[in-house]
């Protein structure tokens, strides 16, 4: 019989280093966006975390990744 092993658990600090990575990977430019202040956004991976700390920006990149997901899977049904 095989025996099952499993991946070590990760810290927390490493799960919260994981899921930094993958949001400063996600966004890849952000053109003409703003602040509330009006200052531009300069794409840098400090700025993308801070947006992801808002409820509102988080909820739209979860629905932008659905719809991209659905065109992938819409073409290759074609």
């Amino acid at each position: 019989m095989e025996r099952v092993s499993y991946p070590e658990d990760q810290t927390p600090e490493e799960i919260e280093k994981e899921q930094a990575d993958l949001k400063d990977y996600t966004i890849t430019g952000i053109e003409g966006a703003k602040w509330a202040d009006g200052r531009e956004i300069e794409c840098t991976r400090e700025n993308k975390l801070k947006l992801f700390r808002r409820e509102e920006f988080d909820r739209f990149v979860g629905k932008c990744l659905l719809m991209l997901n659905g065109q992938d899977e819409a073409s290759e049904k074609n």
